[in-house]
Order: C-alpha cells, then sequence, then structure tokens
C-alpha cells in the first residue's frame, strides 16, 4: 500500500468515526431528551459507551504518535468537516422553506 493511498483511508476512517459519534449523539437525543422517553433512561449508558469509545478511537488516531506527514492528516480532516458545515448551513436556510 502507498503512503498516498493511507493518507485518503486515514482521512475517511476519521471522519466516518466522527458521522458514528454524530449519530450515537442524535439517537440518544431522540431516544432519552425529546418528548416521552422511549426507553428506559439506564439504557442510555450503552450508547453513551459507545461514543466514549469512539471519541478515544478518534484521539488516538489523530493526535497520538502521528509524525511527518501524518503530523497534517488532523488538518485536513478540520478542513473537512468545516467544509461539510458551511455547506450544510448555507442550505438548511433554503430546504427549510420548501
Amino acid at each position: 500500500m502507498t503512503n498516498a493511498t493511507f493518507y485518503a483511508l486515514q482521512v475517511g476512517t476519521v471522519l466516518l468515526l466522527v458521522a458514528y459519534v454524530l449519530a450515537t449523539v442524535g439517537a440518544i437525543r431522540f431516544l432519552f431528551f425529546r418528548g416521552a422517553a422511549k426507553v428506559p433512561m439506564w439504557q442510555m449508558v450503552i450508547p453513551a459507551l459507545g461514543g466514549a469509545f469512539v471519541l478515544y478511537t478518534i484521539y488516538r488516531h489523530v493526535f497520538v504518535g502521528q509524525m511527518g506527514t501524518f503530523a497534517r492528516l488532523p488538518y485536513i480532516e478540520l478542513a473537512y468537516l468545516v467544509i461539510g458545515l458551511v455547506v450544510i448551513a448555507s442550505s438548511a436556510p433554503v430546504v427549510a422553506h420548501r
């Protein structure tokens, strides 16, 4: 495997993990904090632990032991996230009026 392939795979993996964390937060919010609780509150522990584990995995992939060219990858990942947020924020008013 070439380094160019590894860079793309690293960025894609971290962004996929970020999407999983956002889905977990959305599920917790929907199940436990929107209207009446749809499941018992003690069951919030399971998705919370899953989200914490994924956050730890992101931390290990991004901040620990990255040297050389790999030390730049977190900035590329952050740029992808910011671009996505800008696109969503700019298109949200248009979609909301439909």
